[in-house]
């Protein structure tokens, strides 16, 4: 089957070292991955910190769905990575629903 040209184009600029979004280096268009998951990843950290308990239910759901979405028989760290994230967002979500009442 051959490759789609979004597919040629993307390989073409992974393989000269350009971001694949933007074509350029170093990125300019900052709308990668790893930015939108660093931020995600801050905003899991601020609910702990802060214990809103909105925020923190957001967390949760965002735990969940990454360990679900990394979870490989081969490479189980990854998974419990997010297990271990979300048990402490549950005790943050814990302590500021006793802390409300």
């Amino acid at each position: 089957m051959a490759a789609s040209p979004a597919s040629r184009k993307s390989k073409a600029r992974l393989d000269k070292g350009l971001c694949i979004g933007c074509g350029k280096s170093p990125c300019v268009c900052k709308n990668t991955h790893a930015v939108r998951e660093r931020k995600e990843l801050a905003r899991v950290e601020a609910a702990i910190q802060e214990r809103n308990k909105s925020e923190l239910q957001w967390a949760a759901e965002y735990c969940r769905t990454r360990a679900r979405a990394a979870w490989s028989p081969n490479r189980k760290d990854r998974s419990e990575y997010w297990l271990r994230l979300k048990a402490r967002v549950a005790e943050g979500l814990r302590k500021a629903t006793l802390s409300s009442q």
